[in-house]
């Protein structure tokens, strides 16, 4: 099983709010310091309390951190400003409420891409980074134009030089001038190509993370945690400290997508997708702005 510690990591930059943003998969949030108290200890990095210096209080802003009960050997979330903030992190059998690691969990099983919507889904993004790309394309497709042209003059040169007694002086030189050209532009389609590649291998890898997000969290590792934490919420999430809800504003663009497209697809709303169905209008209210009327 993969464990994705390198989840998304390629950036795509957009010249409108995108899908995929540079800053939305790789934004750190600041992080507080870890205080200490009577009777728990703290720890920065702990697999049983993965959502410590993440969640965030409603109540005061503060990031709640973490602790371990001693004596009970039980974990807990708490807000060092708010008293009264203080959360079991495991659900046990004697505890009358679900932990929030258990909350989360199920939170990123609701926020999955659904097998139904991976193909369009899939054709969806690869129309934005087409977009996205267009300028990459142009050049790449200029450049191939200029390469063919070198070549040929690199052929036409060789001609004169077999058939019409070009001086092998003259030959040479002109010769030269044409091969470093020549490798300069292949080298240059080269990379710009490698680019695009890169791309289609980051849809593969987001599309893979957006159908698996609950596995890949409840079986990684705290580094892996959270990746997928800051990756789906790069500013941190809220929790509703009365209600014990979390509050799921400031998601990343392409996981409100995934979830408007859940949400839709259990009210009803979606009766049928195929591989050929467009999902910049189906998404249209939670957050993807097509780039063209095409889209």
């Amino acid at each position: 099983m993969p464990t994705h510690d390198n989840l998304l990591e390629e950036p795509v930059l957009g010249k409108w709010e995108p899908m995929v943003t540079q800053s939305e998969f790789h934004r750190v949030q600041n992080i507080l310091k870890p205080s200490t108290g009577e009777g728990y200890k703290v720890e920065n990095d702990n697999n049983f309390r993965p959502l410590s210096r993440f969640l965030i209080c409603s109540q005061c802003g503060n990031m709640l951190t973490g602790y371990e009960a001693k004596k009970k050997h039980l974990h807990y979330y708490k807000c060092n400003v708010c008293h009264d903030v203080n959360f079991n992190a495991n659900s046990t059998k004697r505890s009358s409420t679900p932990g929030l690691n258990d909350n989360f969990r199920e939170l990123l099983t609701e926020i999955e891409l659904k097998k139904i919507f991976i193909e369009p889904f899939k054709l969806q993004m690869k129309k934005i980074f087409h977009h996205l790309n267009t300028e990459t394309i142009f050049l790449i497709a200029e450049n191939k134009r200029t390469l063919k042209e070198l070549e040929e003059k690199l052929q036409k040169l060789e001609e004169k030089y077999l058939f019409e007694d070009l001086k092998k002086e003259t030959y040479d030189k002109y010769k030269n001038n044409l091969e470093s050209e020549i490798l300069k532009f292949s080298q240059n389609i080269e990379e710009m190509e490698s680019k695009l590649s890169n791309h289609s291998d980051f849809i593969d890898k987001a599309i893979d993370v957006s159908e698996n997000l609950s596995k890949y969290w409840g079986s990684g590792n705290s580094s892996t945690k959270e990746r997928i934490q800051k990756t789906v919420f790069p500013k941190g999430l809220v929790i509703d400290t009365k209600k014990r809800i979390y509050r799921t504003k400031d998601m990343n663009p392409i996981f409100n997508i995934t979830k408007g497209l859940s949400d839709n697809y259990d009210s009803g709303e979606i009766e049928k997708v195929s591989i050929s169905t467009d999902l910049s209008f189906k998404v249209a209210g939670v957050g993807l702005e097509p780039t063209t009327s095409g889209l």
